[in-house]
């Protein structure tokens, strides 16, 4: 939960509201369930870390506590050329960090394994695209087929009246749209 909200904290620059903090908790349950039902799955398999593997996960991929931690930082970056040097310390204690990507490593092979398992065609990774992030709102109007009795256009007061009543569908939130 503390990293959760810290989380929320670098990315809102706010404290979290109190139906946040619920969201929080429920994000923070579900991903400790999560993880303890892939670590289950992993030890299943029989997938572990071994010692030739932690080290090139620590060098090449650091634990998020370690990209984030203040002495790796420049400018409120993740700086590789500091994380470099104090890995070439033989001062600095690693076991702790050893431990942790030891653990998180078979999950990590899991989820490898999770990936390369499936398998989409184009027009199914497209179809899915488009099911998830293609949204359409339309408005129709229908116009009744013109008579032979002359039809006087609608008053400008009449249409004003109209739109003030009915504002709200033709407005629609500010939006981004991106291409692929």
């Amino acid at each position: 939960m503390n990293e959760q909200r810290q989380a929320y904290r670098q990315r809102s620059n706010a404290e979290p509201s109190d139906q946040e903090s619920r969201m929080i908790e429920a994000q923070a349950w579900r991903a400790l369930i999560s993880q303890r039902l892939l670590d289950q799955r992993a030890k299943q398999l029989g997938l572990t870390a071994h010692d030739k593997e932690v080290v090139l996960n620590l060098q090449a991929a650091p634990p998020n506590v370690l990209i984030s931690a203040p002495d790796f930082q420049t400018n409120g970056k993740f700086d590789p050329n500091k994380y470099g040097a104090a890995l070439r310390n033989p001062n600095i204690n690693w076991a702790p960090f050893e431990q942790l990507v030891r653990e998180q490593l078979p999950v990590r092979k899991l989820q490898e394994r999770m990936i390369a398992s499936i398998k989409l065609s184009q027009p199914e990774l497209e179809q899915a695209y488009r099911e998830r992030f293609e949204r359409v709102a339309v408005t129709v109007v229908a116009v009744p087929p013109m008579t032979t009795a002359p039809v006087r256009p609608p008053a400008q007061a009449d249409l004003d009246r109209i739109y003030a009543q009915k504002k709200g569908l033709f407005a629609a939130p500010e939006r981004t749209v991106s291409s692929c």
